[in-house]
């Protein structure tokens, strides 16, 4: 729930000077709401059934895929990232002509949860006379896991 006063700058003369004034004429409120859909083939009608009943007042942001819980898939993740972060450090030791020492410190970067990506799905609106049910495609999700290592080196 947002609440948002409203200006409008109106022009004055006083004193034989012109100058503008910001007066308030309003506020605007608005609703956001959250909604989670766990069956993806019925998101479709989901999204035409709230656009009907709330018409022009309503607007869609920021529709997400997601991977509901990612902890299956978190040891394969941290696997890759590890093996990743020892490919660089020794492309770094490599490049810097030193020896790759001890890891010194190791910690998975956390932002909540894996990041996901949504490498392609589409959302599809159609107002024309017959009415056309929105379309919601499922995609591939990628699966991103950061992690910080620190190695001495020799």
């Amino acid at each position: 729930f947002n609440i948002s006063p409203q200006y409008r700058w109106v022009d004055q003369l006083k004193d034989g000077i012109r100058s503008s004034k910001q007066v308030l004429v309003g506020y605007l409120v608005s609703n956001k709401a959250s909604v989670k859909v766990r069956d993806l083939p019925a998101v479709g009608g989901v999204i035409d059934s709230v656009a009907l009943a709330g018409g022009d007042l309503v607007r869609f942001d920021n529709i997400q895929f997601m991977v509901e819980d990612p902890t299956p898939f978190a040891e394969e993740l941290r696997k890759a990232a590890v093996a990743d972060a020892l490919v660089k450090a020794r492309d770094y030791a490599d490049f810097m002509d030193v020896n790759l020492g001890d890891l010194v410190y190791l910690t998975e970067v956390r932002s909540g949860s894996p990041i996901v990506q949504m490498e392609s799905a589409r959302t599809a609106f159609s107002m024309e006379a017959a009415f056309v049910e929105t379309s919601i495609m499922g995609g591939e999700l990628e699966l991103n896991l950061t992690i910080q290592a620190v190695f001495s080196v020799d």
